[in-house]
């Protein structure tokens, strides 16, 4: 039964081997390998409890089987119970302290938990290995946006070094591709990405997919998906064509999308979590394109365009950081569709509470030291004023007492901040906007979808343009709104 199980886990047949791995559970309890497997199978919130207490369970009967322990480390992580997973990474790294993917986790629960620079320095140490893995190596450059700002050559470099390092072009598929050439027919056009679900992204991707020209083109998601929810239902009836390319090797995925003669490739993910760039090395397509996921150049020659406009990256200096042609969209590189029910906007909180409330709801990884300053002489010239932040990770109280002790370090008390964790509906999240007079963008690193929510709730956002993509997408939101007076320099 136990190999059976795993036997279909390979076939990525996952709902059968979590039913044979329950199965061996009943029959012999502990056995440390269905434990293992039923924990690392089971997907979605809903499979959280069984999940973690299978795992936890395995790496009590194997406490020397560290990669049980990671594997239970990184569920804990998934489901953002940030002080175990924090622990029991550690815990790996102390019998293994050269496993690669317990020092990777670690350092992205670090930033996740409002700890960059620790984790900037965790990668650091890894960029030394000559077995460095392409995901390892992504994570410390999508990194690098929080952190560099103005240094965008320095960005630029670390990217091609990647391409260098991973890109698989000596094993390119040589062979001539067999797309039509007939200048009428529909474009085919594919779009890859491991968020075609509940996911900031698909604001604006969704809208896109359900909009093309049926005439002119015929849309094909390449979905990597760990698991689906309602929001990929959606996406999958607004494409013409859906393939689950979750489990592929890279030579696997490129012979799929090749069979299916799409002639433009899209990657939605850049060097985000779980991205696919060394698949987009081996030129599946003949013309391949970034945009959306991620706010720099992949670095890999072998996609061709960057979707962008003409605010987000100025012609000029933006173009010689690139690896791939700027293509600048003349009204906005990405268009906003808002939940179809939000609450009620309100009389902003201030008309009652007679004093200011900044807030902002972004992921704390892009509160940046030079961010917390800031918003300290925010907080220090206006009288009376609090700061009101609402992120994933404040439900980790090392986070938590991280930011307290950065905003005391520069004179503001504790008692000025309120920090909420996130909440479970979209009509919840919206609704504390309520709380907030003026909302902060972040800096390096703009918010995007936070900026949209904000606005369409009734409340101002201000945001200082940068040097870079990453910090000027509030810039190009709010100026193609014509708030320009919202727009800092």
């Amino acid at each position: 039964l136990y190999n059976l199980g795993l036997a279909l886990k390979g076939l990525r047949e996952y709902d059968d081997a979590v039913t044979k791995f329950r199965e061996v559970i009943v029959r012999h309890p502990n056995h440390i390998g269905a434990l293992n497997n039923l924990g690392t199978t089971l997907n979605g919130p809903t499979n959280k409890d069984e999940a973690l207490s299978s795992l936890k369970k395995a790496a009590d009967l194997a406490p020397e089987e560290y990669v049980i322990a990671y594997n239970l480390a990184k569920r804990q992580a998934d489901y953002h119970e940030w002080e175990n997973a924090e622990e029991n990474y550690k815990n790996v790294l102390k019998i293994n302290k050269n496993f690669e993917p317990a020092n990777t986790n670690l350092a992205n629960l670090m930033r996740d938990t409002g700890r960059l620079e620790e984790a900037i320095v965790i990668y650091g140490k890894l960029l030394s290995s000559t077995s460095l893995l392409s995901s390892t190596h992504s994570n410390y450059i999508a990194n690098l946006n929080y952190v560099c700002e103005g240094d965008n050559d320095f960005i630029y470099r670390e990217s091609r070094e990647w391409s260098r390092r991973h890109s698989a072009t000596k094993h390119t598929i040589s062979s001539a591709f067999k797309n039509e050439r007939v200048p009428d027919r529909r474009l085919k056009i594919g779009y890859v990405s491991p968020d075609f679900r509940w996911h900031s992204n698909n604001y604006f991707f969704e809208p896109l997919l359900f909009s093309h020209h049926s005439e002119n083109v015929e849309t094909y998601c390449f979905s990597d998906n760990q698991y689906d929810d309602e929001a990929t239902k959606d996406l999958i009836r607004s494409a013409d064509n859906w393939r689950s390319i979750l489990g592929m090797t890279d030579s696997e995925a490129v012979n799929l999308i090749r069979k299916d003669k799409i002639d433009i490739l899209v990657d939605l993910t850049g060097h985000m979590a779980n991205n696919r760039l060394t698949m987009f090395s081996l030129k599946p397509s003949p013309i391949q394109v970034t945009w959306l996921g991620y706010p720099n150049t992949t670095g890999l020659a072998a996609i061709d365009y960057r979707l962008a406009d003409d605010i987000t990256d100025p012609e000029g200096d933006t173009d010689k950081h690139h690896s791939e042609k700027i293509f600048r969209i003349p009204d906005g590189f990405l268009c906003f569709r808002p939940p179809e029910v939000t609450p009620k906007i309100v009389n902003p909180p201030c008309k009652e509470n007679k004093y200011i409330t900044f807030g902002s709801f972004n992921n704390i990884a892009k509160l940046a030291r030079v961010t917390i300053d800031n918003w300290a002489k925010v907080l220090h010239e206006t009288p009376g004023s609090r700061l009101y932040l609402k992120a994933l990770a404040l439900s980790s109280q090392t986070a938590k007492e991280s930011i307290y002790h950065s905003f005391e370090k520069l004179g503001i008390s504790r008692d000025r901040i309120d920090l909420a964790p996130r909440v479970t509906s979209t009509e919840e999240h919206l609704s504390l906007y309520r709380k907030i007079d003026i909302a902060l963008d972040t800096f390096p690193y703009n918010g995007t979808t936070t900026t949209f929510e904000a606005l369409w709730m009734g409340v101002p956002v201000i945001s200082l343009m940068g040097q870079r993509h990453a910090s000027r997408v509030g810039g190009s939101i709010l100026l193609r709104l014509k708030l320009n007076e919202f727009v800092a320099a």
